[in-house]
């Protein structure tokens, strides 16, 4: 993506109606990021997608699931669905950072919900 189509992108996502809470959280992220980059500098590793290290996360997420049975959908269940589906197949580099952002943006709401039941519930 050039910078060009980030801003065009950053642009029509300004534009769009964005929840106060998630625009706090969108700010945590890239405070975290930003630590995490001072911390370890820039990353430049392999993708891990596809086998064999797929079995492995598919075994895990099996296990998980038949240990949480009857106690319905949780957000542990809901993550490592969405980790196990960017892990298991190949993919091409769009397809790939596309199914990060489904990820990056489930992970968001998961973190809204626990600072909404936190404001409910303290």
């Amino acid at each position: 993506m050039t910078l060009h189509e980030a801003v065009a992108t950053a642009d029509r996502v300004t534009a769009l109606a964005v929840e106060p809470r998630t625009i706090a959280v969108a700010g945590e992220i890239l405070h975290e990021r930003k630590r995490v980059s001072r911390t370890l500098g820039v990353l430049s590793l392999p993708d891990g997608t596809g086998a064999p290290r797929a079995v492995v996360y598919a075994n895990a997420l099996q296990r998980m699931n038949d240990n949480a049975a009857g106690i319905g959908v949780t957000w542990a269940q809901l993550f490592l669905t969405e980790v196990a589906t960017v892990v298991n197949s190949p993919m091409n580099s769009r397809k790939l950072r596309d199914e990060l952002i489904s990820l990056a943006a489930m992970c968001t709401e998961w973190v809204e919900d626990i600072d909404q039941r936190e404001v409910v519930q303290p």
